[in-house]
């Protein structure tokens, strides 16, 4: 359930970042604070993801977007992964 609501959120933080909703920007930072610790992927998608990046990097293609990518990772699953 934590994963959905934080699914949820991330996108209205954005969006009301962007458009200077202030009240509403505020009440999802409140909301997304709590649910920190909580990711909306599972390990196994992050797991592909790196593999698929280290690939793309080898490969010499898309070097740079890769890159962005495995830092878009969570820190403690890309620890692990390397």
């Amino acid at each position: 359930m934590n994963r959905l609501k934080k699914f949820a959120l991330l996108p209205v933080n954005k969006i009301s970042y962007r458009m200077r909703l202030i009240r509403l920007y505020y009440w999802s930072e409140r909301r997304l604070f709590l649910l920190k610790a909580v990711y909306v992927l599972p390990v196994c998608y992050y797991r592909w993801l790196y593999q698929l990046c280290l690939f793309m990097v080898e490969s010499g293609k898309c070097g740079r977007m890769a890159n962005r990518v495995i830092h878009s990772i969570p820190f403690h699953i890309r620890y692990e992964l390397a």
